[in-house]
């Protein structure tokens, strides 16, 4: 039997199973640098494995019969050499659609031909691009430290989870429109930008707007936000009841007026309910959540 060869690594598979099968595990190896790290040293030796201490069992033994390799034995064997079952799962979700009305649109990454309606309690997915229309606008909750973005009318942008430098963090590219935050004291990192700025925070309520032209605009109604200018190589640190507005010569920073600051217009607000249990007289506090800003 031929044993392929896995591109890259100088491994040789060879676990008795059919040709076509072994061909196309090597194909899935190549794109796997962590499974090619870990099998360098499993297949070192053309596929053989070392003499164990003890006689192996029969039913321990990874055997496939026929050219049908089930999910099931796919999965035996990535367990079998370190490899977790997730690097073949569906992306993990950023949010949940907690509301929506008007004209929203919402397309998945890298696929242009599945925009379809966005609709309440739907899961959004990184890389997601959503639209709304001039009647458009939506509430997410952020997955998972359950923060809220608003989506505001006339708002096109892309929502994905990167890893930087040191942390993972939840960019939102702006090609026009407006997003609102609420974040948690604890929420995971948002980056907000458009093709001139970014803008970072982890906590507090803020707006970012961008214009056709690359303008970008930020409000903070409570925390603070960290603004990059590309075109300048500046950061500006914007903080409550401030506003700022960057674009090709710089970055200004102002005091934002009250009724700047009401077009922020997101409340999270939490009440606190007491349960009495009348037999034990213990009690039980639970927190809701609401918002007000539609």
């Amino acid at each position: 039997m031929n044993i392929p060869m896995v591109k890259g690594t100088g491994l040789k598979l060879g676990f008795g199973m059919p040709a076509p099968i072994l061909s196309e595990l090597a194909r899935i190896l190549t794109l796997l640098p962590r499974a090619g790290r870990v099998l360098r040293h499993a297949f070192r030796m053309g596929g053989r494995s070392p003499k164990p201490r003890n006689p192996p069992r029969p039913q321990n033994h990874l055997h496939v019969q026929s050219p049908t390799f089930s999910v099931g034995r796919f999965g035996f064997l990535l367990v079998a050499i370190g490899m977790p079952l997730t690097t073949f799962a569906a992306p993990a979700s950023l949010g949940v659609v907690k509301y929506a009305k008007g004209n929203l649109k919402v397309t998945a990454a890298g696929d242009t031909s599945e925009r379809r309606d966005l609709l309440p309690s739907e899961l959004v997915q990184t890389g997601a691009k959503i639209e709304a229309g001039s009647d458009g606008k939506a509430v997410l909750r952020l997955l998972p430290d359950q923060a809220f973005m608003e989506i505001r009318p006339k708002t096109v942008f892309t929502i994905k989870r990167v890893k930087t430098k040191d942390k993972r963090v939840r960019r939102v590219t702006l090609e026009a429109g407006e997003v609102v935050f609420g974040l948690k004291k604890k929420s995971e990192a948002v980056q907000c930008e458009n093709a001139q700025t970014q803008a970072t925070a982890s906590a507090g309520r803020f707006s970012c707007k961008s214009d056709e032209k690359g303008v970008a605009q930020f409000l903070v109604q409570d925390g603070e936000l960290s603004v990059y200018n590309r075109p300048k190589d500046l950061t500006a640190v914007v903080r409550t009841g401030q506003k700022a507005v960057s674009d090709l010569n710089g970055i200004k920073v102002t005091d934002a007026t009250d009724s700047e600051l009401e077009e922020v217009g997101f409340r999270q607000n939490t009440i606190e309910v007491d349960f009495v249990n009348p037999e034990t007289e213990d009690f039980t506090t639970l927190e809701v959540e609401y918002e007000t800003n539609f």
